[in-house]
């Protein structure tokens, strides 16, 4: 395809400067991205049909943080020589179903299994301290801090006692939520936007009964007027 290089004004440096970074977790909405739905077994050879460069594509073990800097560290240097673009086919593997309905049928246990004994963050957190990196209590310190919030996210999002007042969002923390308007920042990472979002989370309720029934009863909420995870995680 000439257009990456022929259609491109010669000052912006040469090629595409894009890396297209595919995800590859092995399947799709409810089956593997080769046989039965794409028929791509290795998503790198699209690159094949590109280019001459064939993308620069290459395949990356997704479950080790230090291939994948590497991969980033060396095809930046394509896109900064002028000879991108460039197709990363990053190996993964998704754990989960692909929604809440997905019981993930279309694949055995023992293979989901597999996959989790060589989880990417457990492995990767003894390969740090094998070599003497980090401490393990340093990590495991971090692994709480870094779940401390989605706990408390979903006790505020189920939790059944009445809601608190909605009140104005604090500069700088809850960006998406805010009810108020701001027309310049005082000092940089500071960023509250209000819109439609904020005004819809601000009309939510807690608890999955309106206060305001049929004879003093209290009547269920629809789903949409009550609060998500979601919102939860934006009044943390």
């Amino acid at each position: 395809m000439d257009q990456y290089r022929k259609l491109w004004d010669k000052a912006l440096g040469g090629g595409l400067p894009i890396i297209f970074n595919c995800m590859n977790n092995f399947y799709g909405m409810g089956g593997q991205p080769f046989g039965e739905t794409m028929g791509v077994q290795f998503i790198a050879r699209i690159g094949a049909g590109v280019n001459p460069e064939q993308m620069h594509s290459e395949r990356v073990n997704g479950y080790d943080p230090l291939p994948v800097i590497d991969a980033f560290r060396r095809k930046r240097q394509i896109l900064e020589e002028g000879r991108g673009p460039v197709l990363l086919d990053t190996i993964t593997y998704r754990i989960s179903g692909h929604s809440p309905s997905d019981a993930s049928s279309y694949r055995s246990k023992e293979e989901v299994e597999l996959w989790q004994h060589a989880d990417s963050i457990q492995a990767f957190h003894r390969k740090m301290v094998e070599i003497g990196a980090v401490s393990g209590d340093v990590l495991d310190s971090a692994k709480r801090q870094s779940t401390r919030p989605f706990s408390n996210m979903f006790r505020l999002a189920y939790r059944l006692e009445p809601a608190r007042a909605w009140g104005p969002a604090p500069t700088g923390r809850l960006g998406h939520v805010s009810n108020r308007k701001v027309e310049k920042f005082e000092r940089p990472g500071s960023r509250v936007l209000a819109g439609p979002l904020a005004k819809s989370q601000g009309a939510k309720a807690d608890q999955g009964q309106s206060a305001h029934g049929h004879a003093g009863r209290q009547n269920p909420l629809p789903k949409m007027k009550m609060y998500t995870c979601a919102t939860a995680s934006s009044r943390l």
